[in-house]
């Protein structure tokens, strides 16, 4: 992949999701509750599901503090005692311009352009609060896209 490759990269990715997908937003974000409460069917208190918040550490979403988010997310959920939410890093989701951005997985919750003065409604909604709607911006063709990658495990 050449240098101009890298750049037109995301685009390729949103282009291709727009192609394969019609999928509406309602649409997507019921699909992710649904698998959500299958998951949480089969937890237990003893056996909780594990659930993730994946924030992209590709140098778009770093030059706008990802990284910086990233840390003040896991020491906010640990002093929440979220036990069931691991905050890990993710490569890439291919919405560079939106970012920096986050996905909640298995809920498939997407918050684009995520700044600290988020994270309060983010770890709220970790520990079962509502969606914070205000930072779902993403295209559900690319969030389809990312999400299906999600449930094969890469990540």
């Amino acid at each position: 992949m050449g240098a101009s490759d890298e750049l037109t990269f995301p685009r390729r990715i949103h282009r291709a999701a727009a192609a394969r997908s019609n999928v509406s937003r309602e649409h997507a974000w019921q699909d992710g509750r649904r698998a959500l409460s299958g998951h949480a069917q089969r937890a237990s208190k003893e056996n909780p599901v594990k659930r993730f918040c994946l924030v992209c550490q590709n140098v778009d979403c770093k030059s706008r503090g990802s990284e910086e988010l990233m840390q003040d997310l896991q020491q906010r959920v640990a002093d929440k005692g979220l036990d069931d939410v691991e905050v890990r890093s993710y490569m890439c989701f291919g919405a560079c311009q939106e970012g920096p951005n986050m996905v909640l997985y298995p809920d498939k919750c997407w918050y684009a352009n995520v700044k600290r003065e988020d994270l309060d409604d983010i770890v709220a909604h970790l520990a079962g609060g509502p969606p914070v709607d205000r930072l779902d911006k993403i295209d559900p063709s690319l969030k389809d896209l990312i999400y299906q990658l999600l449930d094969t495990g890469v990540f």
